[in-house]
């Protein structure tokens, strides 16, 4: 006898609007807002290192904390480091950490 066996197609995830809305006003403001901004303006050191401080906060708190950190359950982290990863992440504007991030279930799932 011969077992009948389907597959379904993976589902698409749902569209989270709220990001989508606040990841393409984010873009306009950048594209348009910034060369507006260094026109009328311009930068000083100030903004620069606010900038560069920003991004390494964010970028580390994404690859230590969210990839890392909650996806890997084998590494462990201070609550205080891992408040500190959280924080930057909802910096990055990355999902909550405590409902799961993508690479967790890339993660899981591989």
């Amino acid at each position: 006898m011969e077992t009948k066996t389907t597959t379904s197609p993976p589902q698409k995830p749902r569209l989270i609007w709220l990001n989508i809305s606040v990841f393409t006003l984010t873009f306009f403001i950048a594209v348009i807002g910034t060369p507006l901004w260094a026109w009328h303006h311009g930068f000083d050191w100030m903004q620069i290192t606010a900038l560069i401080v920003a991004f390494s906060f964010c970028g580390l708190s994404i690859t230590a904390g969210y990839h890392r950190l909650w996806a890997h359950k084998t590494y462990q982290a201070h609550p205080v480091l891992r408040f500190i990863f959280a924080i930057g992440g909802a910096f990055a504007l990355q999902n909550s950490a405590f409902i799961g991030h993508p690479i967790t279930v890339f993660t899981i799932v591989t």
